[in-house]
């Protein structure tokens, strides 16, 4: 009987350690990446007092992406717009395909399927085998295919409670 419960506080004793180191371990990246977002801010606001084209962009591409891939929808709706507003400045190929797959990131995230569709489609247009933009298009067409089974079914329930209704009003007249 004293080896169960030696057993049980070992084991007590290992979840709540392990728990703790857990959460230490979720605190550590989530303050990593908050203090990584407000450095790339910082560094936007001083590449904008007079740093080089290509050192704004650089900063503009990093806090983007940190914005793009937020778990606020504000944030990510801010990175679009800091993607939008700076496709025209794109200088190279290679950088304006970045910035289109952010944005094609952007919008899955905030569920506009169709546009992260036509924008992945737009990066395969420059790099066809881009392996990035190729997992990206495939998640965006099995959400886009999985929201198109889901309203068949909503649409299907709808119309079966109209016919049952239908039904159960002729049957009563009857």
């Amino acid at each position: 009987m004293l080896h169960i419960y030696v057993v049980l506080i070992y084991w007590g004793f290992c979840i709540s350690w392990t728990l703790i180191f857990f959460i230490f371990y979720c605190f550590g990246i989530w303050f990593h990446l908050w203090y990584w977002w407000k450095g790339c801010e910082r560094e936007v606001a001083d590449a904008a007092k007079g740093s080089s084209e290509e050192q704004k962009s650089e900063s503009i591409m990093r806090l983007s992406w940190a914005l793009v891939h937020s778990r606020q929808a504000e944030d990510v709706q801010r990175g679009i717009a800091m993607l939008e507003a700076s496709l025209a400045n794109s200088s190279s190929p290679l950088q304006q395909r970045e910035k289109i797959y952010l944005l094609a990131v952007g919008y899955y995230r905030t569920g506009e399927f169709s546009r992260s569709r036509q924008l992945v489609e737009q990066c395969l247009e420059i790099a066809p085998d881009w392996r990035q933009a190729l997992v990206l298009k495939k998640a965006v067409e099995e959400r886009i295919a999985k929201d198109g089974v889901i309203g068949i079914g909503i649409t299907a329930t709808a119309l079966g409670l109209i016919a049952g209704g239908i039904a159960a009003a002729l049957t009563r007249r009857h």
